[in-house]
């Protein structure tokens, strides 16, 4: 516990650092302008961003490693300060723990989300700048499959569905037919980032978002069960050791994914 509060707080330092640089970066930016723009300050246009970044989960198997994913951001005013998006982001996400679960796993996974977005700059009458800093939350689904291994072997030890698993929004009753490959969750992604002005309608982008999920098995593991599908001569398991189809939402601790990625902004002025 100590060492994952550790890597949290390290991780708050990091962002933090990076959005002290960004606010004192829009400052400078506030009294000298790159450019003119020809359009009034009102006029706050539409904008898609293409963006790759590093995953990084957090569940039972605690000790974290980065893998990667790739999205796009799709982003419409409906004032100077306020705009609604659309999230997309697909890729992969990796964690393991060596001394309890003795596991590493490797997810796959799909998410959209519905989000509103507040322009902190414009909030906070930072003008004269085309750059950006959105704060950002909303609802959406993360679709995910996993796999978890044994660190030692390589065996298989637990995986999130297989031909025999159904969906279920409360962990009991059953809504849908057997073989669902990916298992589908809500997610809240809740986010900060930075436009940077290249020109009037290109900007860099940067970004942090923690992605809070409403499973305790994004990792292939859940609380205190360290159990597997197999035992150790190979056969399976009585009681369906290893299989983590049920969620028991109102007694386990959920995941959560972080994102911090970089890419392009294009604005339609």
């Amino acid at each position: 516990m100590k060492q994952v509060l550790m890597k949290k707080l390290y991780l708050l330092l990091f962002m933090s650092t990076t959005l002290f640089t960004l606010w004192t970066d829009c400052f400078a930016q506030r009294t000298q302008p790159s450019y003119n723009t020809k359009r009034k300050e009102e006029d706050v246009p539409a904008s898609v961003t293409v963006r790759g970044g590093a995953t990084v989960l957090f569940g039972d198997l605690n000790e974290q490693a980065r893998d990667w994913s790739y999205g796009m951001d799709i982003k419409v005013p409906i004032t100077r300060v306020i705009a609604g998006q659309i999230i997309f982001d697909r890729g992969f996400m990796q964690a393991r723990e060596s001394s309890f679960y003795i596991s590493k796993a490797k997810a796959q996974f799909a998410q959209i989300a519905l989000a509103g977005s507040i322009d902190l700059l414009r909030l906070f009458k930072f003008e004269g700048t085309h750059s950006v800093l959105d704060f950002t939350t909303g609802v959406g689904l993360i679709y995910f499959h996993t796999k978890a291994y044994d660190i030692l072997t390589n065996k298989l030890q637990r995986y999130t569905s297989d031909s025999t698993s159904h969906h279920s929004p409360d962990g009991y009753k059953i809504t849908s037919p057997p073989n669902i490959r990916y298992t589908r969750e809500l997610v809240i992604p809740i986010g900060l980032s930075f436009h940077k002005a290249m020109s009037e309608q290109i900007s860099v982008h940067g970004g942090v978002r923690l992605n809070l999920v409403r499973t305790d098995k994004l990792d292939a593991t859940i609380d205190n069960d360290n159990s597997t599908y197999i035992d150790p001569l190979g056969k399976r398991t009585p009681n369906n050791g290893g299989w983590i189809y049920g969620n028991k939402y109102e007694t386990n601790t959920n995941d959560n994914w972080l994102l911090i990625s970089a890419g392009l902004t294009y604005f339609f002025r």
